[in-house]
């Protein structure tokens, strides 16, 4: 079982560190060639083994997987500035939400499909409730502009 474990060991590690492996296992020796490993253990024993096979490779692949190390904390993501439109499409008026950390005053832009201006406001709080209800039915685009962010979003209006 030992004898096994060494082999293992030897074998999924071999391609990259075969070096060092000589002088951590108790007299094995390596000989790569391709994909084909020989290793010789402490009696003289040499063992051929290929690195192609399926069997083999899953096991050696397992083995590695469960060697890396794995984060124990990491950092906390930080929170984006993003924005919520709706309802969606809006019958009369459409709520914006922004979320994340935006400086104020955010401009505000609104455009038809066709790219012509159609409202321009600043907005000094994060929670805004924009009258739709003299815009033609159709799709619009609003953007959102900040110093520290920026943000456009597609509507429709019923």
């Amino acid at each position: 079982m030992k004898r096994t474990l060494s082999i293992l060991l030897s074998v999924t590690f071999a391609s990259t560190m075969a070096q060092n492996l000589n002088s951590m296992q108790e007299g094995f020796s390596f000989d790569r060639k391709g994909q084909i490993l020989a290793v010789k253990n402490p009696d003289g024993h040499i063992l051929h083994i290929d690195l192609n096979k399926p069997a083999f490779k899953g096991k050696a692949i397992a083995f590695t997987y469960s060697a890396k190390k794995k984060a124990v904390y990491s950092e906390p993501e930080k929170k984006r500035n993003s924005v919520q439109v709706f309802p969606n499409p809006a019958p009369g008026s459409v709520n914006l939400v922004l979320d994340g950390s935006w400086s104020f005053p955010v401009q505000m832009q609104i455009w038809d499909k066709n790219g012509n201006a159609i409202k321009t406001q600043k907005l000094e709080t994060e929670k805004t409730i924009v009258n739709t209800s003299s815009f033609p039915q159709g799709i619009y685009m609003i953007r959102l502009q900040a110093p520290n962010a920026s943000a456009i979003h597609k509507f429709s209006v019923q």
